[in-house]
C-alpha cells in the first residue's frame, strides 16, 4: 500500500536507527520513524548528514552546518553527554544507543515526487522587547490597520460530525417502524 503523507508536522514514534550504506553525497545516519495518523506498516526515515563525500562535516549549498544540525536532534533525543561516542550509534555496538520507542514531532514536505522527513527540535521562545515592537508597528502597522479582520466563526458553529459510509454488504438496521417484509423462516433467492 502507498501512503503519500500531507506537507505538515505529525507525531511519531522511533521504531530504528541506524548508519545506512554512505551515498554519493557521504555518509549520514538514519532514524526510522512510524507517524502515529498511518497504518502500522508504514515507516518513514529521516535521514541527518553527518559527513560529505570529501571527508569534511556535512554543510548545505548555502554553508550551513548540516552536521552540527544533525547532532542537535541526537541530542534533543537523548544522545550527548559523556557517554556519547559516535561508534555507540551503530547497532553492532555492544553499548548501541537505541532510540526505538522514543517520541518525536516530525515534519514531512509533502513533495508527491520526492517525500521528505525532518524531526523537530522545540526552541526557546524569546519575546521581542520593547524597541523590537516599535520597530515592527513602524514597518507593519499600517499595512495592518489597512486589512479587512476576517469573520470570526463562533465557538458554537462547529462542523457536523462526519457520518461513515454504509457498508453495501451489511443488512439494513431494522427500524420499529418498518414491518417486518418477509416471515423469519423464508429464504429469499
Amino acid at each position: 500500500m502507498t501512503i503519500q503523507f500531507r506537507e505538515g508536522t505529525y507525531g511519531a514514534t522511533i521504531v530504528g536507527n541506524y548508519f545506512p550504506k554512505p551515498t554519493q553525497y557521504g555518509q549520514s545516519y538514519a532514524i526510522s520513524i512510524h507517524p502515529d495518523s498511518a497504518p502500522d506498516d508504514i515507516v518513514r526515515t529521516v535521514f541527518l548528514p553527518l559527513m560529505n563525500e570529501n571527508g569534511k562535516r556535512a554543510t548545505s549549498k548555502d554553508g550551513d552546518d548540516l552536521c552540527n544540525k544533525s547532532l542537535e536532534i541526537l541530542a534533543h533525543l537523548g544522545f550527548a553527554g559523556g557517554e556519547a561516542m559516535i561508534a555507540r550509534l551503530d547497532p553492532e555496538h555492544p553499548q548501541f544507543h537505541s532510540f526505538k520507542g522514543r517520541r518525536c514531532v516530525a515534519w514531512c514536505n509533502g513533495d508527491t515526487a520526492k517525500e521528505k522527513w525532518r524531526i523537530n527540535i522545540p526552541r526557546e521562545h524569546t519575546p521581542p522587547d520593547a524597541k523590537m515592537l516599535e520597530k515592527l508597528q513602524t514597518l507593519c502597522g499600517s499595512s495592518l490597520r489597512e486589512m479587512t479582520p476576517g469573520e470570526e466563526v463562533p465557538i458554537s458553529e462547529t462542523a457536523p460530525a462526519a457520518t461513515p459510509k454504509a457498508d453495501p454488504f451489511s443488512e439494513p438496521a431494522a427500524t420499529e417502524s418498518a414491518p417486518e417484509s418477509r416471515p423469519n423462516d423464508d429464504i429469499p433467492f
